[in-house]
């Protein structure tokens, strides 16, 4: 599964350790989400980014699912 929270994130100037720390998620979760390494997203760990980064429908954060 591709997710697109390290593309938004960049975007926004957001780095890992900074994304950890406004979420308030531990930074393994981050990465894991980061670099898509996540077969089953949570959707409140998406609901989470989301709002984070802006984004209106946290089902926008996956680009696609296999």
């Amino acid at each position: 599964m591709k997710l697109r929270i390290r593309d938004l994130a960049e975007q926004q100037g957001y780095s890992i350790r900074k994304l950890s720390t406004t979420t308030g998620l531990a930074l393994y979760h981050c990465v894991r989400y980061w670099h898509s390494y996540i077969s089953r997203p949570d959707p409140d760990v998406l609901k989470k980014l989301a709002q984070i980064l802006a984004v209106n429908d946290w089902r926008t954060l996956i680009l696609d699912e296999e």
